[in-house]
């Protein structure tokens, strides 16, 4: 009983603190700033799941306008971390990306009526987030060939399209199951989806040209 009383008393003081713009500002880029940080790292996959919904909720408790001022210029970072689990291998880490990149883009549109603060770091990040991902890929194929003293084989197109199978999925999530019934927020969601995918499409058909091209380079130097 005595818990309970002390509990409503804190709860109101709280309430009745004076927070102005200012402190909810400073408040909302410093804890946007941790969890940006804490996924930017190499983490444990419980750690960047637990991060992700601790960065929803900053977002549902104060709203994406306080989010994207809080976030600056970091915005584009936050895109290509986000992006980058959305291609993860692991579900459970795939999944909670995906719900954030989603939060934040309907967040956007109900608030702005548009993605336009969000399409193009979104659009911007995502050649790179591939190259990492392939890249991370290719390295973890290596490893396992020197681990099993096998032949070595190069890291073929196939294998690269392979690594980048979860990041279509997430793709295809978003633009085949938009988490909305607003006709006019799932066809803009429906929209930005697609380019995603001529971006993915045209990131597979220039690794194909660049290793028909070296592949004809080598035939000619010898």
């Amino acid at each position: 009983m005595v818990e309970e009383t002390s509990n409503s008393i804190l709860a109101k003081k709280t309430q009745s603190l004076p927070y102005t713009h200012v402190d909810i500002a400073v408040f909302v880029r410093a804890a946007s700033s941790v969890y940006l940080h804490a996924l930017a790292l190499r983490q444990s996959d419980i750690v960047v799941v637990r991060t992700f919904k601790v960065s929803a909720e900053l977002i549902k408790i104060f709203g994406i306008k306080k989010f994207l001022e809080g976030v600056g210029e970091t915005l584009q970072h936050w895109m290509r971390v986000i992006s980058l689990q959305c291609g993860a291998r692991r579900a459970v880490v795939r999944i909670e990306a995906t719900d954030l990149l989603e939060l934040i883009l309907r967040s956007t549109w109900h608030a702005y009526g548009s993605f336009f603060r969000i399409r193009v770091p979104l659009l911007a990040v995502q050649t790179e987030v591939m190259e990492r991902i392939v890249a991370t890929a290719a390295s973890r194929y290596y490893r396992d060939q020197r681990r099993l003293s096998a032949t070595f084989e190069p890291f073929s197109n196939v294998n690269a399209e392979a690594s980048l199978v979860p990041l279509w999925r997430t793709l295809d999530r978003i633009e085949k199951q938009p988490a909305s019934q607003n006709v006019a927020f799932r066809g803009a969601l429906i929209r930005m989806a697609g380019k995603l995918k001529k971006l993915y499409r045209a990131y597979i058909a220039a690794r194909v040209l660049s290793f028909i091209h070296g592949s004809r380079s080598e035939k000619g130097d010898e």
